[in-house]
């Protein structure tokens, strides 16, 4: 059953987002020329390719009279052509923060491709069969390239100077220009660019906008019309909602919903005078801030505005807040705030983040980034750090990619835990991956999926290495995933595998003096507390180690316990 809220915020009806009709804008006035043979040029043939990336900053997007939204063409100013068809010839447009261009931006949209295409003199204009969306918000670069097989000369256009370096180039003599990121320093003007106009389509927006009458945000965030307000913050962690209104004394309240915001066209709405909701009282999910079921009708918004320091819970998810005060200044009796959206993260990097991807690499992760947790304790050490190992072992404290182990390196190297043997993610010589998950909150995997031993591609092993930052437990799982090793090239038949844990030079560890028969059931634990926990399979014959001829063993958990670790395997 739909709940029904007071205030004039009970009659907003729902109003769709129309396009309207194209309109241009220019950026750039000047008349600075290139010539037949200098660059930038974007229509440049004077050698058989060229790659340009242009930065145009929001505030000189914005000055020109750019809204928020749909790019649907692009056009470019020649003064005279050039006549070659350029093969290829390719835009592409993206976001960026970036002030100024020193590297090759990436992560850009293709927005226009021509398989030939032939300049003329004026504007050269670029429809986009799919519109390119600008925030409002961020700087925008735009990349333009094509591959001849021969060389003619550059078209040469209106260009202005910028006080920043708003262009890159790299011309070649050669195929692949569009796919190599060098940078033909000294060849072009790195604060000149071509004069350019774009044309867009006016759309409504799809989320309200913070204004005098109703502000809100999470950490000082904020969004734009096309672009939702969305603090990101770890599980477990703190936030604050800040609030602030020119309607001090008058009601207000905050919608709050445990989901993403919506835009218009996702099930917001837009109000008769052109404010938008960004909710839905449908959801089943939402709450008023104050009211509770029913909106706030009577308590009024603070003078001065108001800040909310808060936890953001245990689970992942989303949730939003969007503030509504009686406002009599604006022309509807209240203002709407935008809509201040919470991510809920238990891990602040896109996952699973790719690990090592060559033969007897290590690739570094953060605690703090990879899992939202300050570290993790292993043989008394915390540590903020870990060294994914192509070889089948995380190490703390430094990478080390070693393929061959030994009892003599496994007491001398830094901490470390895994299925140590000479295995090959590389997608030439090698196959498989590696990859880091966060299955559950403070819980970090290190998963190998069908990685083979060193060029045995008919012998895949898949296992994770799993370290619970909260219990400290460290598993290895998924054994019964591993493969005998046939007989490695190099090796007169097989690899040598180490099985387990060590404190190494951390904990000064020690060699029990006999290895470790892991199995299914069974649990154990060292007699001296610097003891290594293990199983060994020696060099030089075909198989794998003791442990894991069976076939049932499946996993093995070490857990803390009085300065040292028992194990557990199942």
């Amino acid at each position: 059953m739909s709940r029904q809220p007071c205030l004039p915020f009970a009659v907003l009806v729902l109003v769709l987002a129309a396009v309207g009709p194209a309109q241009t804008v220019t950026v750039g006035t000047g008349t600075i020329n290139n010539t037949t043979t200098s660059f930038p040029a974007p229509y440049g043939n004077y050698w058989w390719g060229s790659r340009h990336q242009f930065l145009i900053t929001a505030a000189e997007l914005s000055a020109a009279g750019l809204p928020p939204g749909p790019i649907i063409a692009l056009a470019f100013d020649v003064v005279q052509a050039g006549g070659a068809s350029l093969t290829a010839f390719e835009i592409k447009m993206g976001h960026t923060t970036a002030t100024g261009l020193s590297t090759w931006q990436t992560g850009l949209q293709s927005v226009h491709f021509s398989s030939s295409w032939t300049d003329s003199v004026g504007w050269n204009t670029h429809g986009f069969p799919s519109a390119f969306s600008w925030n409002g918000i961020d700087n925008l670069v735009i990349e333009t390239c094509h591959n001849n097989n021969s060389f003619t000369t550059n078209a040469i256009f209106n260009q202005s100077a910028t006080t920043f370096n708003a262009c890159l180039v790299y011309r070649a003599d050669a195929a692949g220009v569009c796919a190599n990121n060098s940078i033909s320093s000294g060849s072009f003007t790195p604060n000149q660019r071509p004069n350019m106009r774009f044309d867009f389509a006016t759309v409504a927006a799809e989320y309200q906008e913070n204004q005098p009458g109703a502000s809100l945000d999470i950490d000082g965030v904020v969004g734009g019309a096309f672009q939702p307000a969305v603090t990101s913050r770890c599980v477990n962690g703190m936030a604050t909602l800040n609030a602030s209104s020119t309607a001090a004394g008058l009601p207000y309240d905050v919608f709050i919903d445990l989901l993403a915001p919506l835009p218009v066209t996702g099930g917001g709405f837009a109000t008769p005078g052109g404010q938008v909701v960004n909710g839905s009282f449908a959801s089943g999910t939402f709450s008023w801030l104050i009211g509770g079921v029913t909106v706030n009708t009577t308590i009024a918004f603070p003078a001065g505005g108001f800040t909310l320091p808060f936890g953001v819970g245990s689970l992942p998810g989303s949730a939003f807040g969007q503030m509504i005060v009686v406002d009599p200044a604006n022309a509807e009796g209240i203002s709407l705030s935008q809509p201040a959206g919470l991510a809920i993260v238990q891990s602040q990097s896109a996952l699973p983040a790719a690990g090592p991807g060559g033969d007897d690499t290590s690739a570094t992760f953060d605690f703090p980034t990879i899992a939202c947790v300050a570290g993790y304790p292993f043989f008394g050490t915390v540590y903020t750090q870990f060294h994914v190992s192509s070889n089948g072992r995380v190490v703390f404290g430094a990478p080390d990619p070693d393929f061959s182990p030994t009892v003599a390196e496994a007491l001398a190297d830094n901490a470390f835990g895994g299925f140590w043997t000479d295995l090959n993610p590389h997608p030439i010589n090698g196959s498989g991956n590696i990859t880091v998950n966060v299955p559950a909150p403070g819980v970090v995997s290190v998963d190998f999926n069908a990685v083979i031993y060193h060029l045995e591609f008919a012998a895949p092993n898949t296992f994770s290495l799993v370290m619970d930052t909260v219990t400290g437990d460290y598993r290895i799982d998924g054994l019964s995933g591993t493969s005998l090793n046939p007989a490695t090239a190099g090796a007169a038949g097989g690899d040598a595998q180490f099985l387990g844990i060590s404190g190494g030079n951390a904990v000064g560890a020690t060699d029990p003096g006999v290895t470790t028969l892991f199995t299914a059931g069974a649990s154990g634990a060292p007699l001296l507390l610097t003891d290594m926990i293990y199983d060994l399979h020696p060099p030089g014959t075909a198989g794998t180690c003791p442990s894991l001829l069976p076939g049932t063993l499946n996993s093995i958990v070490f857990s803390p316990a009085g300065g040292t670790y028992v194990w557990a395997g199942f």
